[in-house]
């Protein structure tokens, strides 16, 4: 792998990517080795190592490792981005290669291949280059349109079922070519699997629960078929009390889901059961005997379909994140979000043994698949019923996301209910105790969000209405600011000369052969290691400002506070949620109790001359969240409240006492006596 090209002292970042987390145990370090030969062999300095583990190179819009090297290569952090191959860089093809590498180009970085020793002043660099990049992308295309041929002829052939998801209530047959039966394959609510006797139904073996780098279900052979069969007598049952729960009773999915976790029913997952969950299964033409298949797709490449794959166009659609598992990046759980197909692409199996698994009369079945197939039409088209949670960004809930429950610290959401041309009943909610309810949890209750809407607006007013008992404080913050920056600033020329100094010493470790080389290896890592924590502390001094005024940033910030006490009556939704994010650290519920704890500091970002406070948060202040985050351990606190709601003693119970799901949040609240405020803090109390 040594290359004609001179890349003697460049300062040098090693790029490895694997396209699933089982791959990077093995693969990520894999790379590194021959990433890291590579680099001593031409005497780079090596100044970081970027793993990009389970990322695929063919999603668009995935790439924020790729972001993050432009922004340092910006910089001037480095002069060379090293990798193995060019399908390693990207999979997306010559023409979003060649931008990506035109960029890193034009900041002084040189994208290097060590397997392909392409010369960078060679007349066709450019043409070899797109050559592999190209190559790339054809691999992504031939394997997408392989995978998906192979799925739709399985189907067809009934060698695999409808889907790759059994649906709950079913278990797997496998048979051999000849349709002897050879076992039945069970999943287990823990993750596991059984593999189970045709016949007998006796346990042979258990397979473990699939871990992150390590599939360990059961793998379906070539030569085998599956087919659907009746699952466990308890899961069967639990779909049929659904089933007429819904279209005998007439009851609705939150109900059923009630039920089935008060029963002590776990889900498929072995979870507690929610609407969607239920919603899923009863609108699932299975259990009528149908199978639908091509409903839907989420590829990048083709799609399935009866008379060959279809070719797709590059989506340029936002990307649909997933909750993110423990030790994942963002990036991991990014996929492409699913596209409802035409009900002419649909296809349909019929599944003759499972007709009669409900029970259900003739006249009760077409009254079931009426509503599934009318379900399933209009989501085709588009159309959904409105929901009961807002989900939208000019949301009236302007503490929606921010808003907090004390039992269990979950974020609360927006909630609005009505029945007929009665005005809209509005409070604020925890997502979970509705979606996955059960009798007796401490979750389950609403606050008003009316009242708890005022009360905050009055809390801002009160403290922005009145900046000159925080003077002091703001003074003596700005001024601890100016100067830290200052000692940053003063600072940054030893941080540049040591910076020099360690990357010479690291250049002459390549005088020395091959032996001494290993002898040192890990003095040469500590170097390393040494050099990017100095890079951090330049990044750090560089990003200070210069020498301002403190009085005038102080007396800047206080108007500002004013400002937003006089206006934010009158501000769009959009910038009073901004307010709360910047100025509102602090707000938690309590759903039982109706009580408020809310903090009102000011971040210390706000306290920088290039910023306006009432800007930002007109602006939108979501957008500055990490900034605020970053900022947020040693904020300015401005003032405390907490807002009791008074009990009502029930005439029938003397001894009992209610608390009312409504209350004025107001006349009760008060400054906590257990709360401690910091020594730079003045506190803001409001009488009854």
């Amino acid at each position: 792998m040594k290359h004609n090209a001179d890349y003697r002292n460049m300062r040098a970042i090693l790029l490895a990517r694997c396209s699933t987390n089982g791959q990077a145990e093995d693969s990520i370090p894999q790379q590194y080795d021959l990433l890291t030969k590579f680099a001593t062999e031409h005497e780079m300095v090596v100044v970081d190592k970027v793993a990009s583990e389970g990322i695929s190179g063919s999603k668009p819009g995935v790439r924020s490792d790729l972001a993050d090297l432009l922004d340092r290569a910006k910089k001037g952090e480095f002069s060379a981005l090293v990798f193995q191959s060019y399908d390693r860089f990207t999979r997306r093809g010559a023409e979003a290669g060649t931008e990506i590498i035109s960029q890193f180009k034009s900041h002084g970085v040189r994208c290097i291949s060590i397997t392909d020793d392409i010369a960078p002043d060679s007349d066709f660099a450019w043409l070899m280059r797109g050559m592999r990049l190209h190559e790339g992308k054809t691999y992504a295309k031939n394997l997408s349109f392989a995978v998906s041929r192979g799925q739709m002829a399985h189907m067809l052939a009934g060698r695999i079922p409808y889907s790759h998801n059994i649906p709950y209530g079913f278990d797997r047959l496998y048979s051999d070519a000849e349709g002897t039966h050879l076992y039945i394959i069970r999943n287990l609510p823990d993750g596991r699997q059984a593999k189970l006797h045709p016949q007998t139904l006796e346990h042979q073996m258990f397979f473990p629960k699939n871990e992150k780098n390590q599939v360990n279900h059961y793998r379906k052979q070539p030569s085998e078929r599956v087919s659907l069969v009746v699952g466990t007598e308890e899961a069967v049952n639990t779909v049929r009390q659904m089933f007429r729960r819904k279209f005998v009773d007439g009851w609705g999915m939150s109900k059923i889901a009630r039920e089935l976790n008060n029963s002590g029913v776990r889900s498929p997952k072995g979870r507690l059961w929610n609407a969607p969950v239920c919603g899923g299964i009863l609108g699932n033409p299975i259990y009528l005997g149908k199978g639908l298949s091509n409903r839907v797709y989420a590829g990048i490449l083709y799609m399935r379909d009866k008379d060959g794959p279809i070719r797709l166009a590059e989506r340029t659609l936002p990307l649909k994140k997933k909750k993110l598992r423990k030790g994942e990046e963002p990036e991991q759980r990014v996929t492409m979000p699913a596209i409802q197909r035409p009900e002419s692409e649909w296809i349909w199996f019929d599944y003759a043994h499972l007709k009669d698994f409900l029970g259900f009369d003739t006249e009760r079945v077409e009254k079931v698949w009426a509503w599934q197939r009318k379900r399933l039409i209009d989501r085709s088209l588009g159309i959904h019923s409105v929901p009961i949670k807002d989900k939208h960004a000019d949301s009236p809930f302007f503490l929606k996301g921010w808003l907090r429950s004390k039992q269990g610290d979950f974020a609360m959401t927006g909630r609005s209910s009505a029945r007929g041309d009665k005005t809209p009943n509005r409070y604020y909610y925890i997502t979970r105790a509705h979606h996955t309810p059960i009798d007796g949890s401490n979750l389950i209750g609403g606050i008003e969000a009316n009242s708890i809407e005022n009360a905050v607006l009055d809390v801002i007013e009160e403290v922005c209405r009145s900046p000159e008992v925080f003077a002091a404080d703001i003074s003596k913050i700005v001024d601890d600011k100016l100067a830290e920056s200052q000692t940053n600033r003063a600072s940054l020329q030893t941080w540049l000369a040591e910076k020099k100094e360690m990357e010479g010493r690291l250049i002459a470790f390549f005088d020395f052969n091959g032996e001494t080389q290993k002898l040192l290896t890990k003095k040469r890592e500590d170097l390393e290691t040494r050099l990017s924590a100095v890079n951090l502390h330049i990044k750090a001094a560089e990003g200070t400002e210069e020498v301002y005024d403190v009085e005038a940033v102080a007396t800047a910030v206080r108007d500002q506070l004013a400002a937003i006490g006089e206006t934010i009556r009158g501000m769009p939704t959009d910038s009073v949620r901004g307010i709360v994010e910047v100025l509102v650290p602090r707000l938690v519920a309590d759903v039982q109790t109706k009580e408020i704890e809310m903090d009102i500091a000011l971040p210390l970002w706000a306290l920088n001359t290039k910023n306006d406070i009432l800007t930002v948060c007109l602006d939108g202040g979501s957008h500055l969240r990490s900034l605020h985050e970053a900022n947020s351990r040693h904020p300015l606190f401005l003032a405390s409240y907490k807002c009791i709601n008074t009990p009502i003693r029930i005439k029938a119970h003397p001894d009992y006492y209610l608390y009312t799901t409504k209350t004025c949040l107001k006349c009760e609240r008060i400054r906590p006596e257990s709360y401690t405020m910091p020594e730079t803090s003045q506190t803001a109390k409001v009488a009854a």
